[in-house]
C-alpha cells in the first residue's frame, strides 16, 4: 500500500485531494513500517541486539541526511513530481535487495 500512495503521489497531484489522501497514507504507512523494521531487530538474536538496534539508528540517520539534501536538490530543481519519481526509484533499489546475484539489473544498465 506504501507503493500505491506513493504512486498516486507521483501521478495524480492535480487534485488536492489526491495530495491530501498521499500525505495521509504515506505518514500512516512509514510510521507502521518504521515500527515493523524496529521490532524485527529486536526479535533477533539477543546477543547482538544492542549492535543491530545501534546499525538500525545510524542507518535512519544517514537515510534521513540524503533524503532531505538530495530531495531538497530535486523538488527545488524539478519540482514535487520528479522527487516523488525518485521516492519510487528508491523503492525499486530496495526491492532489489542485498543479493544482486538473485536480482540482476537489466541489459544497460549495469
Amino acid at each position: 500500500l506504501l507503493l500505491v500512495f506513493q504512486a498516486v503521489q507521483t501521478g495524480g497531484g492535480i487534485s488536492v485531494a489526491a495530495v491530501i489522501i498521499c500525505c495521509f497514507g504515506l505518514d500512516l504507512f512509514h510510521q507502521t513500517q518504521a515500527v515493523s523494521i524496529s521490532v524485527q531487530v529486536q526479535h533477533r538474536l539477543e546477543t547482538a541486539r544492542s549492535h543491530l538496534n545501534s546499525l538500525l539508528v545510524l542507518s535512519v540517520f544517514l537515510s534521513q541526511i540524503t533524503g532531505t539534501s538530495v530531495g531538497t536538490d530535486i523538488f527545488v530543481g524539478y519540482g514535487w513530481r520528479a522527487d516523488s519519481a525518485v521516492c519510487m526509484a528508491m523503492y525499486a533499489l530496495q526491492a532489489r535487495g542485498t543479493c544482486p546475484e538473485r536480482f540482476p539489473l537489466p541489459e544497460g544498465l549495469g
